[in-house]
């Protein structure tokens, strides 16, 4: 990996908008942040507050600068181009567009499956302990009291 494809992977990442949903994302989770909420609105120190905003606009720097160098390591320069010339054309926008919509629609499915999964998860366990259960029940009474195991 050279400087020209880190350079092209940082354009690509431009080109997807990588860096505002990674802002985004961050802030999400700053904002959930019970430290961040009580520096801004209990403790009111707003000097921690900015500290702690900091960190998570570090993380936008820190994560686009990782993802950049893994995109550089995994794609060649004739691959970045075509990437970002993709990105750049009326349908790769349209994908850069329609792609948080789609990242909630997959992200209710897989909400959806795993609920679901933990449900048949738990009766095939319950159903499993039964069947233990019944065994041990079967070996109890057909082992005689006086031979009984310990």
């Amino acid at each position: 990996m050279g400087l020209k494809e880190t350079r092209l992977a940082s354009q690509l990442m431009i080109e997807m908008g990588m860096y505002s949903r990674f802002d985004r994302a961050l802030q999400i989770m700053k904002n959930d942040s019970p430290i961040f909420a009580a520096a801004k609105n209990i403790l009111a120190m707003p000097e921690l507050a900015e500290a702690i905003d900091l960190v998570f606009l570090n993380g936008v720097l820190v994560l686009t600068e990782a993802l950049s160098i893994i995109y550089a390591d995994t794609f060649s320069k004739k691959d970045l181009k075509k990437l970002i010339k993709f990105y750049k054309s009326d349908i790769g926008k349209k994908f850069i567009d329609c792609s948080p919509h789609i990242e909630e629609k997959v992200m209710g499915a897989s909400a959806k499956w795993m609920t679901e999964a933990h449900a048949e998860i738990t009766t095939i366990v319950l159903a499993c302990t039964s069947k233990v259960q019944d065994t041990k029940d079967k070996m109890s009474s057909a082992i005689p009291v006086s031979t009984e195991l310990h």
